[in-house]
């Protein structure tokens, strides 16, 4: 994320604890109004399975219309307490989520694999007036393709075969340039 500068109070834990369980109940519910009325309408977020920085309500939109359209029963829960740093108004927590593939995933194309998937991650947010005006939500983008199989399974012969070819073409690159 881009550096900012820091404008508003700390959060205590009731806030924190507050924010997070309107965050997940919006997930869980499949209301994006529900989750926009969390974040200020220019917001910045930041996401691992998203190609572009978001920036105010009608990209977050686009982005959980998306999200929720391909895995329609995806659901969420907190893992631990949200961490809060001392001073500031930012707060992170861990979730775990699951999901069954059922919808075509804009905007990457992706057809429904129809299968099911688990994935864990952190979201890092800063607070502002009670509402969120940065958010970065992280995880490992790969694991969840593997068990829909689209990316092989680590240390499977097609991982390796696969890992062969990107190894041949940087090999064919270097020797072109």
């Amino acid at each position: 994320m881009a550096e900012m500068q820091i404008t508003a109070r700390p959060l205590d834990a009731e806030t924190a604890m507050d924010f997070t369980g309107r965050w997940l109940a919006g997930w869980n519910a499949h209301d994006p109004d529900g989750i926009l009325a969390l974040l200020h309408g220019d917001v910045i977020v930041e996401a691992s399975s998203w190609p572009t920085t978001m920036h105010g309500h009608g990209a977050v939109r686009e982005y959980l219309e998306a999200t929720l359209a391909a895995f329609p029963d995806i659901q969420f829960e907190q893992l631990g307490e949200p961490l809060m740093a001392p001073h500031e108004p930012h707060i992170a927590w861990c979730w775990r989520g699951t999901a069954t593939h059922r919808g075509r995933l804009e905007p990457f194309g992706l057809d429904a694999t129809r299968t099911h998937a688990e994935f864990e991650g952190g979201i890092f947010c800063t607070i502002r007036e009670g509402k969120a005006d940065r958010i970065a939500i992280y995880f490992d983008t790969a694991e969840p393709m593997r068990q829909m199989g689209v990316l092989p399974i680590r240390g499977s012969r097609g991982e390796r075969s696969m890992m062969a070819m990107s190894n041949l073409r940087s090999r064919m690159r270097r020797r072109r340039g």
